[in-house]
């Protein structure tokens, strides 16, 4: 496979061999269908903004252990200029392993990009009908010979298991650092939530496409509060889960099912191509603004009424 790749990664690249080829990466190499990423180009100054060509779409190919490829259509919504690098938000509405060849970056053609492959996988829904962030990766194509097939996974699995360990080891650290020197690991989970969301709303990711990424933050924000205040680890569960977790823990069910309500807007809006106005994102806002105001004020008196029995 990974011979069968190289081959076909070089017999796309169909750029002139006069064009200057600029470092280029995908910000993940796996992601689910109409989800967010970015290919970053680096070029350290290569390209002024005046020359850099218009992005809607990016052609690429579909790639496949027998060789066969299809078109396949990048669609591109934002492109961010800097003096070191360019960065192209884009989405993908096909499940496909995705290989996109050289392209041109000005108009003279050049400088372009490099080749780079990625996998978008679909998302998948579990008996109570919550989208799970899953990855299906299939390539069609039988393996050359199982000895093969199963040697080298078995060799991938093997490397996976030492890398994942050796940066478990190196995150821990950092990550250890990071919180001793964050000023936010510091701030209340109300106060850390609230100043979350009006920096997000600052950003005004209010129009088309960029409503996945206003949607994708303020679902990670509302998530991090919930598990802070209540207590558990939201981020592995689905919305169901999540609100299935607080009824079992006695919430009061009306702010279970705002918090219910939020969560399902974000997720529609992240996994489908629904999108929404700028007064249903300020509803949003705002309703859950008062929700973080409102838990943290029942947690307090709360726990005041728990030190009172205490002390008598």
């Amino acid at each position: 496979m990974r011979i069968i790749a190289s081959i076909l990664l070089f017999i796309l690249a169909q750029a002139s061999v006069f064009a200057q080829e600029l470092p280029t990466k995908v910000e993940r190499d796996q992601m689910l269908i109409g989800e967010v990423n970015t290919i970053i180009i680096q070029h350290g100054g290569a390209l002024k903004e005046s020359e850099l060509l218009s992005f809607d779409l990016l052609q690429a190919e579909t790639a496949s252990a027998l060789g066969k490829t299809e078109p396949i259509e990048i669609e591109v919504y934002k492109v961010v200029y800097s003096p070191e690098e360019i960065r192209i938000q884009f989405t993908v509405w096909d499940s496909a392993q995705v290989v996109v060849p050289p392209f041109k970056l000005n108009q003279s053609g050049d400088v372009s990009s490099q080749a780079f492959m990625f996998q978008v996988g679909f998302p998948q829904v579990d008996e109570n009908g919550d989208i799970a962030d899953i990855y299906e990766i299939t390539i069609d194509g039988d393996p050359v010979s199982k000895f093969n097939a199963r040697f080298w996974w078995l060799l991938d699995v093997a490397w996976l298991l030492l890398f994942l360990i050796g940066l478990w080891l190196v995150m821990r650290i950092k990550n250890s650092l990071e919180a001793l020197m964050d000023p936010q690991n510091q701030l209340e989970p109300d106060e850390r939530a609230l100043f979350d969301l009006r920096k997000l709303m600052q950003q005004k990711l209010f129009s088309g496409e960029q409503q996945k990424i206003h949607f994708a933050e303020f679902s990670d924000i509302l998530r991090r509060y919930i598990g802070l205040r209540y207590n558990f680890i939201t981020f592995e569960k689905t919305t169901n889960e999540i609100v299935s977790h607080l009824n079992r823990n006695r919430v009061d069910a009306k702010l279970v099912e705002q918090f219910g309500s939020l969560l399902t807007l974000a997720d529609m809006i992240k996994f489908s191509k629904a999108t929404t106005d700028e007064a249903e994102i300020l509803r949003a806002y705002h309703t859950a603004e008062a929700l973080i105001l409102e838990t943290t004020a029942l947690h307090k008196t709360l726990n005041s009424q728990k030190k009172g029995e205490h002390d008598a």
